[in-house]
């Protein structure tokens, strides 16, 4: 009597290991084959990519290699601008008619 619960300890024993080498083995393949998937795409990627940056031009040139007139900043500035005083106004001494003097009338 006692070896048939023996066995029948051994065999159960058996199969659950089995089951559970069976399920991380499949776990393991399953895991290869998304290695392998995703550096397969990731090698996509990258040649889409070295594509891209083959195929697109150089996109920032200076203006004077595009012919875009230079504009200079003595033309930009306005003639309400040069009347103002450029002066920094100090905390002490200011009127309201120095602070009305600095502010652009655009």
């Amino acid at each position: 009597m006692k070896s048939i619960y023996i066995t029948l300890f051994l065999a159960c024993g058996l199969h659950a290991y089995a089951q559970e080498n069976r399920k991380t083995s499949d776990a393991q393949t399953q895991e290869a084959v998304n290695y392998k998937e995703s550096k397969a795409l990731e090698d996509r990627m990258m040649k889409e990519a070295q594509q891209r940056i083959a195929e697109k031009p150089l996109a920032s040139k200076l203006a004077s290699e595009e012919g875009l007139p230079v504009k200079l900043k003595s033309q930009t500035t306005t003639g309400t601008s040069q009347d103002r005083q450029h002066k920094l106004l100090s905390t002490r001494d200011v009127t309201i008619q120095d602070i009305r003097k600095t502010i652009p009338k655009d």
